[in-house]
Protein backbone atom coordinates (compact mmCIF):
# COMPACT_ATOMS: atom_id res chain seq x y z
CA UNK A 1 0.00 0.00 0.00
CA UNK A 2 3.20 2.03 1.17
CA UNK A 3 4.56 1.57 -2.62
CA UNK A 4 1.53 3.00 -4.16
CA UNK A 5 0.99 5.74 -2.51
CA UNK A 6 4.67 6.82 -3.07
CA UNK A 7 4.08 6.55 -6.74
CA UNK A 8 1.00 8.03 -7.18
CA UNK A 9 3.00 11.27 -5.06
CA UNK A 10 5.62 10.70 -7.47
CA UNK A 11 3.69 10.74 -10.66
CA UNK A 12 1.55 13.28 -9.20
CA UNK A 13 4.90 15.84 -8.56
CA UNK A 14 6.49 15.13 -12.27
CA UNK A 15 3.31 15.70 -13.85
CA UNK A 16 2.98 19.38 -12.26
CA UNK A 17 6.83 19.54 -13.02
CA UNK A 18 5.50 19.71 -16.61
CA UNK A 19 3.86 23.41 -15.92
CA UNK A 20 6.84 25.08 -13.60
CA UNK A 21 8.56 26.28 -16.56
CA UNK A 22 4.86 27.87 -17.73
CA UNK A 23 4.08 28.97 -13.55
CA UNK A 24 7.58 30.75 -13.75
CA UNK A 25 6.93 32.44 -16.62
CA UNK A 26 3.59 33.58 -15.69
CA UNK A 27 4.83 34.71 -12.07
CA UNK A 28 7.32 37.11 -13.48
CA UNK A 29 5.40 38.78 -15.51
CA UNK A 30 2.78 39.20 -12.86
CA UNK A 31 5.52 41.17 -10.72
CA UNK A 32 5.32 42.10 -7.59
CA UNK A 33 1.60 41.80 -6.64
CA UNK A 34 1.36 38.03 -7.56
CA UNK A 35 -1.56 35.71 -9.36
CA UNK A 36 -4.32 34.05 -8.23
CA UNK A 37 -4.03 30.33 -8.18
CA UNK A 38 -6.81 30.19 -10.49
CA UNK A 39 -5.69 32.81 -12.82
CA UNK A 40 -1.88 30.36 -13.04
CA UNK A 41 -4.11 27.29 -13.28
CA UNK A 42 -6.80 28.82 -16.28
CA UNK A 43 -3.10 30.18 -18.14
CA UNK A 44 -1.12 26.82 -17.40
CA UNK A 45 -4.58 24.68 -18.92
CA UNK A 46 -4.52 27.21 -22.19
CA UNK A 47 -0.66 26.73 -22.64
CA UNK A 48 -0.88 22.93 -22.57
CA UNK A 49 -3.68 22.36 -23.88
CA UNK A 50 -4.02 20.20 -26.98
CA UNK A 51 -7.07 18.99 -29.72
CA UNK A 52 -4.66 15.51 -28.94
CA UNK A 53 -4.19 15.60 -25.75
CA UNK A 54 -7.13 17.24 -24.01
CA UNK A 55 -6.57 18.14 -20.17
CA UNK A 56 -8.66 19.04 -17.49
CA UNK A 57 -9.29 22.58 -16.18
CA UNK A 58 -10.32 21.14 -12.46
CA UNK A 59 -7.08 18.69 -12.84
CA UNK A 60 -4.84 21.27 -14.24
CA UNK A 61 -6.00 23.48 -10.97
CA UNK A 62 -5.47 20.65 -8.40
CA UNK A 63 -2.33 19.86 -9.45
CA UNK A 64 -0.83 23.77 -9.85
CA UNK A 65 -2.75 25.03 -6.19
CA UNK A 66 -1.17 21.72 -4.29
CA UNK A 67 2.52 22.19 -5.74
CA UNK A 68 2.53 25.93 -5.04
CA UNK A 69 1.50 25.52 -1.74
CA UNK A 70 3.98 22.79 -1.42
CA UNK A 71 6.62 24.82 -2.67
CA UNK A 72 5.94 28.02 -0.58
CA UNK A 73 6.53 26.32 2.25
CA UNK A 74 9.73 25.33 1.95
CA UNK A 75 12.57 27.69 3.17
CA UNK A 76 14.53 29.58 0.29
CA UNK A 77 11.69 28.54 -2.35
CA UNK A 78 11.76 30.16 -5.16
CA UNK A 79 7.54 30.93 -4.55
CA UNK A 80 6.11 32.72 -2.02
CA UNK A 81 2.45 33.52 -1.29
CA UNK A 82 1.96 37.11 -1.80
CA UNK A 83 -0.17 39.64 0.32
CA UNK A 84 -3.65 38.17 -0.71
CA UNK A 85 -5.05 34.82 0.12
CA UNK A 86 -4.39 32.70 -2.89
CA UNK A 87 -2.14 34.87 -4.38
CA UNK A 88 1.64 33.85 -5.27
CA UNK A 89 5.01 35.76 -6.14
CA UNK A 90 8.38 35.14 -7.15
CA UNK A 91 10.43 35.28 -3.93
CA UNK A 92 13.13 38.01 -4.88
CA UNK A 93 15.51 36.64 -2.19
CA UNK A 94 15.83 33.34 -3.66
CA UNK A 95 18.98 32.65 -5.63
CA UNK A 96 17.03 30.73 -8.59
CA UNK A 97 14.90 33.87 -8.91
CA UNK A 98 17.81 36.21 -9.05
CA UNK A 99 19.15 33.97 -11.34
CA UNK A 100 16.27 33.42 -13.97
CA UNK A 101 16.20 37.23 -13.70
CA UNK A 102 19.74 37.60 -15.68
CA UNK A 103 19.38 35.08 -17.92
CA UNK A 104 15.97 37.33 -18.92
CA UNK A 105 17.52 40.48 -19.09
CA UNK A 106 20.18 39.23 -20.86
CA UNK A 107 18.25 37.22 -23.81
CA UNK A 108 16.34 40.71 -24.21
CA UNK A 109 19.13 42.48 -24.25
CA UNK A 110 20.16 40.06 -26.60
CA UNK A 111 16.82 40.23 -28.94
CA UNK A 112 16.81 43.90 -28.55
CA UNK A 113 19.96 43.92 -30.42
CA UNK A 114 19.26 41.89 -33.64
Amino acid sequence: MEDNTRLSFTSFFLSVMNYEHEIFLLLREAGVKGMPVRRIALNVFNMKNTLFAPLSLDTIYDEVATWLRTVSQQSGSPIIRASRRGYYRLNPSSPQVQQMMIEFHSSEEDDWML
